[in-house]
This record gives C-alpha cells, structure tokens and sequence, in this order.
C-alpha cells in the first residue's frame, strides 16, 4: 500500500492511498477522479507516482471550487 500524507495550508491532513503496486487512488477511502472531483474517470497511479497524482488532483479541486 502506497500512502501519501499531504498537509494544506489550514493544517488539514488529507491521506491519499493507491495498492502497492499501482492502482485506483483514493482520499481517506473514497475514490478521486478527474477534474478535482469524486465522480467521473477514476485516477491511477504507478509505483512511486502517488504524490504527483495527489498535488495535481489537489490542483484541480481548488480551481473547480472556485
């Protein structure tokens, strides 16, 4: 299991996890898909990519929220 720990600027915690061997990504158990958001075209990751798939969902959530 890959787990990646991203703290945001108010001091929250988010906890993105992918299989160990690459997979769906989630956040705290909940899949996350393109666009910032939680339905649509699941992301993946490879081994050793979570952090970048996690900051540009992240990304993409801010933006989408306006």
């Amino acid at each position: 299991m890959q787990v990646y720990k991203m703290r945001t600027k108010d001091g929250e915690e988010l906890y993105f996890s992918a299989p160990g061997d690459g997979g769906y990504v989630t956040l705290d158990g909940e899949q996350i898909c393109e666009g910032g958001g939680f339905t649509g075209a699941t992301l993946t990751c490879k081994i050793g990519d979570l952090p970048r798939v996690a900051r540009k969902w992240r990304r993409q959530y801010l933006k989408a929220r306006g």
